[in-house]
């Protein structure tokens, strides 16, 4: 979900991450694109590794983890009902690092497993043996 803000606030925003400013001109144009979430599996695969999140939390329900991760990353990010009904604490450490490396760290916390399917990422309970 996107906010509707006025441009001036969103490019100022975006120029705060990097220590610059900038002064709109009359005849100024600006292209903000964006290639919206992955459209396949393999591009789903591609992104895990190539986007960051940065995470810090303490003991935080698992499928409210996976939401931050899932709005931070643009990634569709699915938590069964079994989780969400009792969800297990999770702990991570604060710092960037890829949303696969977090998706591994919270599932082993969890006792939970992941995998794409389609275009989301599935977060489910781990089978009982």
């Amino acid at each position: 979900e996107a906010d509707d803000v006025p441009l001036s606030q969103a490019v100022s925003a975006l120029y705060e991450g990097v220590d610059a400013r900038w002064k709109p001109k009359p005849d100024m144009k600006i292209l903000i694109e964006w290639a919206g979430p992955p459209e396949s599996k393999a591009e789903v695969e591609k992104e895990l590794d190539a986007r960051e999140v940065t995470l810090g939390a303490s003991s935080e329900p698992l499928p409210d983890i996976l939401d931050r991760i899932g709005r931070l990353s643009s990634l569709t990010i699915e938590c069964e009902a079994k989780l969400k009904k009792a969800p297990p604490k999770v702990t991570t450490k604060a710092g960037s690092m890829t949303v696969r490396a977090a998706l591994d760290d919270l599932a082993k916390q969890a006792g939970a497993t992941w995998k794409v399917e389609g275009t989301k990422v599935v977060v489910r309970a781990a089978p009982t043996k």
